[in-house]
């Protein structure tokens, strides 16, 4: 009996061997346990450009909204497949992944005419429902300072619906100019006088529209908006002692030591600093 088992094992080893090098030469899938759920389908560059002009409809009719979708979506735009699942892992699976997740990806693979696609439509849908996302616009900014295009950022805020309170997003927008260095002032300053007088003056712009004609040294006009805003709130001591700087850089030594001592009255930081400033400017 044994004698007749080996022969048979051998001949079905050699039918398995013979079919496996068979199915791998005409490209036979072999069914095989799976233990990597999450991998993708692998696809080839023809069907991949469809995938991609079926998924452009999708994003369109905004019909992605599964976990699944997302990542064909991404994955059929060609971004790496680890930056995809490293954004992914940082949530539940099967979570949607929302639309700053997907111009987060899509920005890391350098797509920035589909992540500014797919944030505007999304900041659109905000806009109707009489909203906006602040982490929204700050992703669109992304996409466009990485091109180097913020004028084009710039315009999208100048377009914004009156329904949108733009005087947020403009201020956010002057203090990242200022930060970063960039020197768009003149780009800045009819945005923000528009908006203050469209909301009959907004104290709160007004302080970052007198800070930019400071930084683009327009000291006098500087002054004019800062004393204009401290005419409306007087306990401001960050007006004051801008008001202070601005006296200061064109000789006015009087009123730049008034503007500063209001500012030290109505704050103890704001009095030790321009103590300590005073000091470093009378130190040889």
């Amino acid at each position: 009996m044994k004698k007749h088992i080996f022969p048979s094992f051998c001949f079905l080893i050699t039918i398995l061997a013979c079919y496996n090098y068979y199915a791998l030469s005409k490209n036979i899938p072999i069914q095989c346990e799976n233990t990597d759920t999450e991998k993708p389908e692998l696809i080839n560059e023809s069907s991949n450009e469809l995938k991609i002009q079926k998924l452009d409809v999708i994003v369109k009719n905004d019909a992605i909204k599964t976990y699944s979708s997302k990542i064909q979506y991404i994955e059929a735009k060609n971004l790496p497949q680890w930056n995809a699942r490293a954004e992914l892992n940082q949530q539940e699976l099967n979570i949607p992944l929302d639309d700053v997740g997907v111009s987060n990806l899509l920005i890391a693979n350098g797509q920035f005419a589909e992540a500014d696609k797919i944030l505007k439509v999304s900041l659109n849908k905000d806009i109707e429902q009489g909203y906006i996302d602040l982490m929204k616009t700050d992703k669109l900014r992304e996409v466009y300072a990485k091109q180097g295009n913020l004028k084009g950022y710039i315009d999208f805020l100048r377009n914004l619906p009156d329904n949108v309170d733009k005087a947020s997003l403009i201020e956010d927008q002057i203090r990242y100019s200022m930060e970063n260095g960039i020197s768009n002032y003149d780009e800045l300053i009819p945005l923000a006088k528009s908006e203050i007088a469209k909301n009959n003056g907004n104290n709160d712009l007004s302080y970052h529209l007198a800070d930019l004609y400071a930084a683009k040294s327009d000291y006098q006009n500087a002054i004019v908006v800062y004393e204009n805003s401290l005419n409306v709130n007087q306990n401001n001591p960050y007006a004051y002692y801008q008001l202070g700087n601005a006296y200061r850089s064109i000789g006015d030594m009087q009123s730049s030591e008034q503007a500063f001592y209001n500012a030290s009255v109505l704050s103890p930081e704001y009095a030790t600093m321009i103590a300590r400033e005073k000091q470093q400017i009378s130190t040889p």
